[in-house]
């Protein structure tokens, strides 16, 4: 019964990601949207992780798809940072982003520790009710 006691305080802290982290975290997702906006392919495509590079095979590959799928986050207005958590094992970074329309967008971004740094695994977009103001 002892050992399950102190197995929880491990487990948790395990869930934890450090200020620096967060910090980086937001700082990929940052300059992989100023890549978009600057038509930047292989900037933005060097923010991915090597599966998602795999999938598309090339930075222009990956840039049309965002394009034609992505169009919120091809070509963001505004940004705000919701809500970093681990969901199932992998570290989900909620974001409100403005269309060109003035539409707000919720996109969730899966991250993936790569060597010391971050990569981003993949995005899911989310139609909201809300206009920007």
């Amino acid at each position: 019964m002892l050992g399950l006691g102190l197995a929880a305080p491990a487990r948790a802290a395990e869930e934890r990601l450090s200020a620096a982290d967060a910090r980086a975290i937001e700082q990929v997702i940052r300059d992989q949207l100023d890549a978009f906006g600057h038509d930047d392919a292989e900037r933005a495509w060097g923010h991915s992780t090597p599966e998602i590079q795999k999938r598309f095979g090339s930075p222009d590959a990956f840039m049309r798809m965002v394009r034609e799928h992505y169009q919120a986050v091809y070509r963001a207005g505004g940004v705000q940072f919701v809500r970093l958590r681990k969901v199932g094992g992998t570290w989900s970074q909620t974001v409100d982003v403005v269309d060109e329309t003035g539409f707000v967008w919720r996109a969730t971004y899966l991250m993936k520790r790569h060597g010391k740094g971050w990569k981003i695994g993949g995005c899911t977009l989310a139609e909201t009710s809300t206009i920007a103001t």
